[in-house]
């Protein structure tokens, strides 16, 4: 099972999160195409296969041209999943550590191991001395 599997729409972030008329999976294919890419969408189009010939193919013609009219006029980013719904990412992936899996979680999710690291690190209570360590008031 793919980590993609385990979120929800109500998890993504913009633009994601306006494309209610599509599901997950197709969330999940224009993703994988245009991740990382800005893509301008012109406020008039005759044609949506000559205008979005990648979109056309994801999508279909008509969820194409609604998605189309939807940011007309715009130029949208299309980033990661992953980074479009962080939080539940992170949380996924603490939920999964067992202190011994950083090059599985890394892999799985397509972070280096230090920054599996990062997220699973317990933060340092700043009000609570380090273990051995001497008070100054005694």
């Amino acid at each position: 099972m793919d980590w993609r599997d385990m979120i929800n729409k109500e998890d993504l972030g913009e633009p994601y999160a306006s494309m209610y008329f599509l599901d997950i999976s197709e969330i999940c294919r224009i993703e994988q195409c245009f991740k990382g890419r800005q893509i301008a969408f012109r406020r008039h189009f005759k044609d949506v296969k000559k205008a979005y010939p990648e979109l056309c193919l994801i999508l279909g013609e008509d969820k194409a041209r609604i998605t189309a009219k939807m940011f007309s006029g715009e130029i949208v980013y299309f980033p990661e999943i992953k980074r479009a719904c962080a939080e539940k990412v992170r949380k996924l992936i603490k939920e999964q550590f067992d202190g011994h899996n950083l090059s599985e979680l890394s892999k799985k999710y397509g972070y280096s191991e230090r920054h599996i690291r990062r997220i699973t690190e317990k933060p340092i209570s700043k009000s609570q001395p380090y273990e051995n360590q001497i008070s100054f008031f005694d």
